[in-house]
């Protein structure tokens, strides 16, 4: 053995001879001397070395591609989500990013009518809501919330003129009613509101 390398704790010691000292703490003793356990070249060949995550998404591909019974394990929907999540890495930010000059939004104070118009002319399901300016977003709106709004906006007015109705006169419908009548629905109301 060379002087660097390590040795057993009770090696070399010849005829018991033992110090009371090294008895009860012969097997805590270290080699100063001794090499590190971890050496630079192993530290490069760990950051060389593909990760968990890497194998993963290399077993993850070749699961997707194989056409036999592993492969077939996963459905098509399930094939397409790991698919997506596979090329989720690929996407940068610029590829998805809308200019903000093409981007539409309500401003908070705009009228629930002129807010479903917009949604109209432009096609749109959901759309920014903002105080001023579009640097000062206040939420999102989406079509069907909206609607759904208006909706029971419009039976909550219906409710109360039936109940005038009510204690008044009384008359007999000609046809059937709707629950609801959007023609009564206060359009001029913002979005904020």
């Amino acid at each position: 053995m060379n002087e660097h390398s390590a040795r057993p704790a009770n090696e070399g010691r010849e005829n018991g001879e033992q110090s009371s000292s090294e008895e009860g703490s012969s097997h805590l003793r270290q080699d100063y001397n001794a090499k590190p356990r971890s050496t630079i070249w192993s530290r490069i060949a760990r950051l060389l070395k593909p990760s968990q995550g890497e194998r993963l998404r290399e077993d993850l591909t070749d699961a997707l591609m194989d056409d036999t019974e592993i492969g077939a394990a996963f459905t098509p929907e399930e094939r397409a989500m790991l698919h997506n999540i596979l090329r989720f890495r690929e996407i940068r930010v610029e590829d998805i990013m809308i200019p903000r000059v093409d981007i539409d939004g309500l401003d908070q104070n705009m009228t629930i009518g002129d807010a479903l118009i917009l949604f109209e002319e432009t096609g749109r399901s959901r759309m920014p809501v903002y105080e001023e300016t579009l640097d000062d977003p206040k939420g999102m709106i989406h079509i069907r919330d909206l609607l759904a709004y208006v909706a029971k906006q419009a039976r909550n007015k219906r409710r109360v003129g039936s109940r005038g109705v009510a204690y008044g006169e009384v008359k007999a419908p000609r046809s059937p009613r709707p629950n609801f009548d959007l023609a009564r629905v206060d359009l001029e109301k913002t979005v904020a509101d």
